[in-house]
């Protein structure tokens, strides 16, 4: 999976830790359709996954994809283009009342079996700043 894989190690390490009662961690496999299924009846979701940002590798950043959804033909992530999802969303009704993703660097975007350094640093950083707003929540 490589850097790719940020997403279910991000899901591993919250696993690990307390969280508030109503807060559901599912990991939604590849980008596609089958993430509507996963969120909905749900106010609030928050993806996390790999994203070329152009930052260091394994910084984080929230994005609101209310605020900042990709435009049509950019892939957001290696697994392709979130922009129809997003669309079919908006279209059918079923965006949530939050929609974020945690957008993590990666370092290398070519198939490999375990994260990067900077990447492994970076989900630490990223389930640290989940937990943090679900705090503040």
């Amino acid at each position: 999976m490589g850097d790719d894989g940020v997403g279910p190690a991000v899901i591993e390490r919250l696993r690990q830790r307390p969280l508030p009662a109503g807060v559901t961690v599912e990991d939604g496999g590849l980008c596609g359709l089958s993430l509507l299924d996963f969120w909905r009846g749900y106010r609030r979701v928050w993806l996390v996954d790999a994203v070329d940002m152009g930052m260091t590798a394994g910084s984080c950043r929230w994005i609101d994809l209310g605020l900042e959804a990709p435009a049509g033909g950019e892939a957001f992530d290696a697994h392709g283009d979130l922009a129809p999802v997003l669309a079919l969303a908006r279209e059918l009704g079923e965006w949530p009342y939050e929609l974020l993703l945690l957008a993590v660097q990666p370092q290398r975007v070519e198939p490999g079996l375990a994260l990067s350094p900077a990447v492994a640093r970076g989900v630490k950083r990223a389930a640290a700043m989940i937990v943090s707003r679900l705090a503040t929540e």
